[in-house]
């Protein structure tokens, strides 16, 4: 299957299915994140090769420049080197996980404006959602997120 049917795939078959949670009195849209000169720039962390290929190809599609990290200690030394506009985490990674992740970024992100964090994962649970508060993390979008789900968000 090539990436191109891939990503339609992924976006046709879930493109009805938008289950995204706000935590917090967080104003901000993907959409809004995005200046006439220049794109916005996304931090992608996700560890499986399929998901990452898709979702960098999704949001890539949207307009946006997207690094890519797979696990959030990778993600930690991409977040010192370079501005984000956006971050997208998976919850589940080897070596740091999207919750870890998460209280890291808070505690070091000193430069300003608060970065929306957005954790990606396909299971919620009220254990999940009181663990990504407690984290730092702004909102939930469950998997599989396709075309439709990330332009929402």
């Amino acid at each position: 299957m090539t990436m191109t049917a891939l990503t339609s795939q992924v976006g046709d078959a879930h493109s009805g299915l938008k289950q995204h949670l706000q935590f917090k009195n967080f104003s901000y849209s993907l959409e809004n994140i995005k200046t006439k000169s220049t794109k916005a720039r996304i931090l992608l962390v996700e560890d499986d090769l399929l998901a990452q290929t898709a979702y960098k190809l999704i949001l890539k599609k949207l307009g946006y420049r997207v690094d890519v990290a797979d696990n959030g200690a990778l993600a930690l030394k991409c977040f010192a080197k370079n501005r984000y506009d956006a971050i997208f985490t998976d919850l589940d990674m080897p070596r740091m996980d999207g919750y870890s992740f998460g209280q890291a970024l808070r505690h070091y992100n000193v430069r300003g404006k608060l970065i929306p964090l957005i954790a990606m994962t396909s299971t919620f649970n009220p254990k999940t959602r009181k663990r990504c508060l407690a984290a730092g993390i702004d909102s939930i979008a469950v998997k599989p997120l396709g075309e439709t789900e990330l332009k929402a968000l």
